[in-house]
């Protein structure tokens, strides 16, 4: 693949992911976040990642395969506070002799919109990468995948994005979902702000 392929690549898939996340969060009653959505993607620090696209999954996947890392992943989540780790507050770190560190780490609670943001991205992410071969049960298989037991996490934080990610799974249709979310809504987040929300 070419310069310019990966560059019209990376570019495809950004707007496509932007386009979906921002219908999610306006169906989901926080437009102002899905007009901002990933906007950061397209400055120049950020957007270098894009000689890592191959369009199967995400470049910053396939910059840690041959980097160990991605460039410009922790600029994107400082920027972004859909990220979990956005909201890590790092105490100690104590130095390991390959390069590694032994992290102690406290993790803040995220506001409920960004919550509602993270589980838009994802949803999105979803369905971006997986075309025609999405389903509604892909997010959360993602997650039960790759991120479960893997993410330092506020406790109701992640309560709330898993319980998004079954309810979608369990659904019949998006329209369904939606439609179940807009009716539990209010409940939820009364739930999110005392921390009472189980997973």
């Amino acid at each position: 693949m070419t310069d310019k392929e990966k560059r019209d690549l990376h570019t495809e898939t950004i707007v496509t992911h932007i386009g979906i996340v921002k219908d999610l969060c306006y169906q989901m009653g926080i437009p102002e976040l899905g007009d901002s959505h990933d906007l950061s993607k397209f400055s120049p620090e950020e957007f270098e990642i894009y000689k890592y696209a191959d369009g199967k999954r995400s470049p910053h996947d396939n910059a840690r395969d041959k980097l160990g890392y991605s460039p410009s992943w922790y600029l994107h989540y400082h920027r972004n506070p859909h990220h979990w780790q956005h909201f890590l507050d790092i105490v100690d770190a104590t130095p390991n002799k390959d390069g590694t560190f032994t992290i102690k780490c406290k993790a803040i609670k995220m506001p409920y919109e960004r919550v509602i943001e993270m589980f838009c991205d994802q949803w999105g992410a979803s369905k971006t990468y997986s075309k025609e071969d999405f389903s509604l049960k892909a997010p959360l298989e993602y997650y039960k995948n790759r991120c479960e037991g893997q993410r330092a996490m506020y406790p109701v934080s992640e309560a709330l994005l898993k319980r998004l990610l079954n309810q979608l799974a369990d659904s019949e249709s998006e329209a369904d979902f939606i439609a179940w979310y807009n009716s539990n809504k209010e409940n939820l987040q009364k739930k999110y702000e005392k921390d009472s929300l189980e997973n």
